[in-house]
């Protein structure tokens, strides 16, 4: 059974389910991605100023957790996302 997310119903099986938002990035793929050393992450994610999920001994951010940690909108994540797209 699919949820919908807005009203905690089940959803139609022919709506379509957007899980682009519920890509998880690890810890390494966050320093690699910002250029950022992996002990900062870490430490961001223990403080809270990243929000993450940590699921057994391995942290985990949402795409849109890092894009607010590094400062960038998410209006403008998403418009970068539909140019770069053919």
């Amino acid at each position: 059974m699919l949820l919908d997310s807005k009203e905690g119903g089940a959803m139609a099986p022919d709506d379509e389910l957007d899980l682009t938002e519920l890509r998880t990035l690890t810890a390494q793929e966050v320093a690699d991605a910002t250029g950022v050393p992996l002990e900062t992450v870490w430490s961001s994610a223990k403080n809270g100023s990243l929000y993450g999920r940590k699921l057994g001994r391995e942290w985990r951010f949402t795409l849109q957790a890092v894009r607010e940690w590094v400062g960038l909108p998410p209006e403008q994540a998403e418009r970068e996302g539909e140019e770069k797209s053919p």
